[in-house]
């Protein structure tokens, strides 16, 4: 095993597609999480000595970021344990690391030694897949939320969203601007129509001359531009988003979106939201 990782350059096949639950893929860097540079090891929590930092050619698990929490699963080995059974790693958590490294926080899951985790090795990929359909869920809802005030623009000039967190116990989206309560129940309703409806959610790589025609929103200051084409989630025209999350197929998927909270501090209201 490598005491220190190498530089990898992993392909985020969630990205494009974000319907596989397994993929298999290999090995090419693999590290004690201890031996990673300090600013990498403060990325993972709860760490045990023997867990290790993996790194593939391709992952099917979504890095923690953008509002999002990353996947877990497992990734099955080639080589036998001991007993001849497959060795398992379970997937503890993805952050992305200096230098744009995808790290796998990895544990194994039985007795097969960790040093069978070597670059070369083949593995099958399994992402958790009743957790990956909550955080879509969550996170689709969001920028339908988003939608339904935008909806309301009329009522609301110069508000605008400056940043979302999609995860099940803590969501919400942040708008730059006051959005009073008496505008509760007017958002709620139009979350509830953009359900009801069973709107496709598209998600595409559009070029900057593309985001006006999509009304792709673009928060001020969002510095994820890219040249070759900005990764976007859609709902049937109405707009969207740049977005690094993965989504559910339609807003019908999201079942019942409810309104939490509504808070305006220094500026800002947060409106927080739940999914059934």
């Amino acid at each position: 095993m490598s005491e220190k990782m190498a530089a990898v350059h992993t392909v985020p096949v969630y990205e494009s597609l974000g319907h596989l639950r397994c993929h298999g893929t290999k090995i090419m860097a693999a590290s004690p999480i201890s031996a990673l540079a300090e600013a990498d090891q403060k990325l993972f929590k709860s760490v045990q000595p023997g867990d290790l930092s993996i790194q593939t050619s391709e992952t099917i698990f979504h890095i923690q970021g953008g509002g999002q929490p990353s996947d877990t699963g497992t990734m099955v080995l080639s080589p036998k344990t001991p007993a001849g059974e497959p060795a398992v790693l379970d997937v503890l958590a993805v952050r992305r690391g200096g230098g744009g490294a995808i790290l796998h926080h990895c544990r194994m899951a039985n007795s097969a030694p960790s040093d069978v985790a070597e670059p070369g090795v083949s593995v099958e990929q399994k992402v958790d897949g009743d957790k990956r359909d909550l955080f879509s869920r969550v996170h689709t809802a969001g920028h339908v939320l988003g939608i339904a005030v935008r909806q309301l623009a009329s009522q609301l000039p110069g508000v605008q969203e400056s940043k979302g967190q999609h995860y099940p116990d803590d969501a919400f989206v942040q708008f730059q601007g006051t959005i009073g309560q008496d505008l509760r129940d007017s958002i709620q309703h139009g979350i509830d129509r953009l359900v009801a409806e069973d709107l496709p959610v598209t998600v595409s790589v559009l070029g900057h001359d593309k985001m006006a025609e999509h009304k792709i929103f673009v928060p001020d200051g969002f510095g994820y531009l890219s040249a070759e084409g900005t990764r976007v989630v859609e709902i049937d025209g109405l707009g969207g988003y740049p977005c690094s999350g993965t989504h559910s197929i339609s807003t019908a998927r999201l079942g019942k979106v409810s309104i939490t909270k509504m808070t305006t501090r220094k500026g800002a209201t947060k409106i927080y939201y739940e999914i059934e």
